[in-house]
């Protein structure tokens, strides 16, 4: 069993995050997270969203249960809220976040505890089969 590494970051379609400007505020941002075992080959995807104080009531606004009944709970929304952007602290969190795994464990448990915290495709699967 490996810790866990943040193998490669990026924004939506391949954006990278060194060249997104999201100095103006109102951001919401999706992010590609692929993870994996210290010295193994191969990770998996995670995503999750970042956004800001004006792009979290963005969002909440144009979310269609919001429209609908005024009120929603972000299901799946995976979101991460900062005060401003600032690509290293939001690496940081990320480091503790994997460095709270424990190593001792199968890959699958691992997946299923960053769920937690990022969308992971193979959650559902992993749940059923626990």
């Amino acid at each position: 069993m490996a810790k866990l590494i943040l193998k490669s970051i990026e924004g939506e379609f391949g954006t990278s995050l060194m060249d997104v400007d999201l100095s103006e505020g109102g951001f919401f941002v999706n992010i590609e997270l692929e993870i994996g075992e210290q010295d193994k080959n191969g990770a998996d995807i995670f995503s999750f969203n970042i956004c800001d104080e004006k792009g979290l009531l963005r969002t909440i606004w144009q979310d269609s249960e919001f429209k609908e009944k005024q009120i929603t709970n972000l299901s799946g929304y995976n979101v991460f809220v900062m005060k401003k952007y600032d690509l290293e602290s939001l690496l940081k969190y990320i480091e503790g976040i994997l460095n709270s795994i424990p190593e001792n464990i199968p890959w699958k448990q691992k997946g299923l505890l960053l769920s937690h915290y990022f969308y992971w495709e193979f959650s559902k699967e992993t749940i059923e089969k626990v």
